[in-house]
C-alpha cells in the first residue's frame, strides 16, 4: 500500500504525506474492529462498533479524501 501512495505522490495525484502513516491510518481501524468484535463485543451491551457496518468504508473515504492533491 505504501508503494501505491509513493507512486500517487510522484504522479501528483496525492499530496505529499508520509506513506507509512497512510498505511497505519488504513490498517489500524481494521485491527480495532477485529479486537472489538472478538474480545470486547461479547462482554458489553449490544451498543457497540459492530452496529456501524459502514464505519470502515466511511473511514476509508475520509483517508482517501485527505490524500487528494488539490490545486493551490
Amino acid at each position: 500500500v505504501s508503494r501505491l501512495v509513493v507512486r500517487g505522490i510522484a504522479r501528483g495525484e496525492f499530496r505529499r504525506v508520509e506513506p507509512d502513516v497512510v498505511v497505519l491510518a488504513l490498517v489500524s481501524p481494521l485491527i480495532v474492529m477485529c479486537l472489538h468484535r472478538h474480545a470486547i463485543s461479547p462482554h458489553v451491551a449490544p451498543y457497540s462498533l459492530t452496529r456501524f457496518p459502514d464505519l470502515f468504508s466511511q473511514h476509508l473515504e475520509f483517508v482517501l479524501e485527505g490524500l487528494i492533491q488539490r490545486p493551490p
